[in-house]
C-alpha cells in the first residue's frame, strides 16, 4: 500500500496515520478523515485520520437491589442471593480520570470504539458467600445498561437485556475480574445510562438460596473502584 510522504529537506518521510495533517478550507483548518489514491482498481488509502485514546470510567456511585428494596447499608456491588433475594448491583460512571471527559464527550469527537472494552470488578476478599470453588462450579454473571436511576424505585423492573455481556466463571474471594463489554453498552452510556450486573436476567426471587454465584465486589467508596475501559477514534 502507498504511504504518504513529506519532503524535510534531506529526505522522504512518511507521515503516521493520525491528526497532525490539516488543509485550509477557506475559513478554518481543518483534518481531512482520509487521503486516498487509485491503484488503477480501485480506491486505496493512503492516509487516515486516527489518534486513539484509552479512556478509564471510575464508578462514581454503586449501589444493590433486592425484592426488600435497595440496600443503602453500603455501596457494594452484589451478584445472587445468600437466603434473603436475589441481587441486581447498579454502577454510575461520570467522567474518566486521565481527560475529564464523559462518555458522550469523548464520543462526540472519537466515535469509533477499538478493541473490546472491559469492565474491571474486584471481589471483596470477605466472609460473603462461598470462600473456594465449589467443586470446579462456575456460573454466569450477566451484564447490561440501566434504564432507571440508582435507588428509584424497582431495579429489576429497569434491567435492560438487549444486550448482555457475560462472564462465565468462579470469582475467588479478593479476585479480580474484566468482563468484556458488548460496544451496545458503551453507546448506552455515551447516552447517559448507568450499568447493572447479576447473576440472572429475569425471575429475581425474593427468598433465593445460597447460590455459588453470590458474590460481594467493591463499589465506588470502598477498596478497587468499578472501572470501565475503552479505546476510541475518529
Amino acid at each position: 500500500m502507498a504511504v504518504l510522504k513529506r519532503w524535510d529537506g534531506a529526505a522522504w518521510q512518511p507521515v503516521p496515520n493520525g491528526d497532525d495533517l490539516k488543509y485550509w478550507d477557506g475559513a478554518a483548518w481543518q483534518i481531512p478523515t482520509a487521503l486516498r489514491y487509485w491503484d488503477g482498481a480501485a480506491w486505496q488509502n493512503g492516509w487516515l485520520k486516527s489518534n486513539p485514546r484509552t479512556y478509564f470510567f471510575e464508578a462514581t456511585d454503586t449501589e444493590s437491589w433486592r425484592s426488600s428494596g435497595w440496600r443503602v447499608s453500603g455501596d457494594h456491588v452484589y451478584t445472587g442471593s445468600w437466603d434473603n433475594g436475589d441481587h441486581i448491583g447498579v454502577m454510575v460512571f461520570n467522567t474518566d480520570t486521565v481527560y475529564g471527559e464523559t462518555m458522550a464527550q469523548a464520543m462526540s469527537t472519537r466515535p469509533t470504539i477499538v478493541g473490546t472494552p472491559k469492565l474491571r470488578l474486584k471481589r471483596e476478599n470477605s466472609v460473603h458467600g462461598y470462600g473456594g470453588e465449589p467443586g470446579g462450579y462456575s456460573d454466569t454473571i450477566y451484564l447490561g445498561s440501566y434504564t432507571g436511576t440508582i435507588r428509584s424505585g424497582d431495579a429489576d423492573l429497569s434491567v435492560d437485556i438487549t444486550p448482555t455481556s457475560t462472564y462465565t466463571s468462579y470469582v475467588l474471594r479478593g479476585e479480580t475480574i474484566e468482563i468484556n463489554m458488548d460496544n451496545q453498552l458503551i453507546t448506552d452510556m455515551q447516552g447517559g445510562r448507568e450499568l447493572w450486573v447479576a447473576n440472572q436476567t429475569s425471575a429475581w426471587s425474593a427468598t433465593g438460596g445460597q447460590d455459588h454465584s453470590y458474590f460481594k465486589f467493591e463499589g465506588a467508596e470502598v477498596g478497587l473502584v468499578p472501572r470501565v475501559e475503552v479505546t476510541l477514534d475518529y
